[in-house]
């Protein structure tokens, strides 16, 4: 049920939409963000990839690829990047 609620939530768009109004992945606020992650090589990675991108969406799109099944499902049938770690 749960899986079903998160697959409601992110197929509607609204998700997508609130994440980038809010300003959460901009550079500074998600970097903010990730001194809680409690996995210190997640971390890394993740603020490596986030430095290399230059827009909120572009790191949108990152954490969506690292895990979101469905979303990692339907680039590999588009023969797009998935991230390895």
């Amino acid at each position: 049920m749960i899986e079903s609620a998160y697959r409601v939530a992110l197929d509607s768009g609204e998700v997508d939409k609130m994440v980038l109004e809010q300003g959460w992945l901009e550079l500074e606020p998600v970097l903010s963000i990730l001194e809680h992650c409690e996995d210190p090589e997640l971390r890394v990675t993740l603020q490596s990839q986030f430095e290399e991108v230059d827009t909120a969406n572009q790191r949108w799109q990152l954490l969506k690829r690292r895990f979101d099944e469905q979303y990692r499902t339907e680039m590999k049938r588009t023969n797009q990047v998935i991230p390895t770690v």
